[in-house]
């Protein structure tokens, strides 16, 4: 973490060294305040990138149980950027949705996650079937809409993806 407070000093207007500080604070679930600090002003600086910044801070703010934030953040994101149903744009459904849809079926957040996935227009999330495979477990006793339990097996597993541990896992 030091470098990237090293490069901070020389230079604060770099959005990568604020993103890289707050996430690796995140990780290590430490110095919430500045955690926050970093990933808004790495967002300030380079609100162009989805996935680095808005699908991180999302997740930060998930993580700590911050739905209402984590819901404005996302409203915040999608009116950043232009979408289409165009293959130009497959690139930010898959490095922007793809990731929140994760974090929100990572913390049982159903209904936020089916409406994020439901905003992928059809064509681009047809040719893209595979990508969109979303290999998380839902928390113990999670329930879909019809209040009917939600198995594991529907959305994958953690033991074959790296998906149970990450930034702000260790927030407690």
């Amino acid at each position: 973490m030091e470098v990237f407070r090293l490069a901070l000093q020389i230079d604060s207007r770099i959005a990568y060294s604020h993103h890289y500080l707050a996430f690796n604070l995140d990780w290590l679930a430490e110095h919430p305040e500045e955690v926050e600090r970093h990933y808004r002003e790495a967002i300030k600086l380079q609100r162009g990138h989805p996935w680095w910044w808005w699908s991180r801070w999302f997740a930060y703010l998930a993580t700590r149980g911050r739905f209402r934030d984590a819901r404005q953040a996302w409203r915040d994101a999608l009116d950043e950027f232009s979408l289409g149903g165009d293959e130009s744009s497959r690139w930010l459904y898959l490095s922007l949705h793809r990731w929140v849809a994760r974090w929100l079926l990572h913390w049982s957040e159903l209904d936020f996650a089916e409406n994020v996935l439901n905003a992928i227009p059809a064509e681009i999330a047809e040719t893209t079937q595979q990508q969109f495979l979303l290999p998380v477990r839902p928390r113990p006793g999670c329930r879909g809409n019809g209040g009917t339990p939600i198995s594991a097996g529907l959305v994958g597993d953690y033991r074959q993806h790296a998906f149970s541990t990450g930034p702000g896992t260790n927030w407690g």
